[in-house]
C-alpha cells in the first residue's frame, strides 16, 4: 500500500466512523451508545494513522479495531428492546460497506 493510498484509506475510514456516529446520535437511543463508537474510534484512529507506512501494522490495528466496533455492536443487540437490536443492524451494515471499501483501497 502506498503512502498516498494509505492516507486515502485513513480519509474514508474517518468519514466513514462520523457517518456511524452521526446515525447513532439521530437514533431514539440513549448517548452511551454515540459515545461508546466515539471512544472506540478515537482510540484507533490515532494509531492507524501513526502506522500509515507499515502495511502489515496498519491491516493489523485497522482489524483490531473493527473487531471491536462489531463486538460492541453484536453484545448491545442482545441487551435491549427492537430498536436497539435494528440500531446495531444498521450500524453493522454500515461497518460492512465500510470494510469493503477500505479493502478495495488496501488491496
Amino acid at each position: 500500500m502506498q503512502i498516498a493510498e494509505s492516507r486515502e484509506v485513513l480519509v474514508q475510514l474517518r468519514s466513514d466512523v462520523s457517518n456511524w456516529i452521526a446515525t447513532s446520535e439521530r437514533c431514539d437511543l440513549s448517548p452511551f451508545y454515540s459515545r461508546k463508537i466515539s471512544q472506540i474510534s478515537h482510540k484507533a484512529l490515532p494509531s492507524l494513522q501513526d502506522c500509515v507506512g507499515d502495511y502489515d501494522q496498519f491491516c493489523l490495528n485497522y482489524s483490531l479495531f473493527i473487531d471491536e466496533v462489531r463486538n460492541a455492536l453484536m453484545f448491545w443487540r442482545h441487551c435491549g428492546d427492537a430498536v436497539l437490536l435494528a440500531f446495531c443492524n444498521l450500524i453493522l451494515i454500515k461497518v460492512r460497506q465500510s470494510e469493503h471499501k477500505i479493502d478495495c483501497l488496501i488491496v
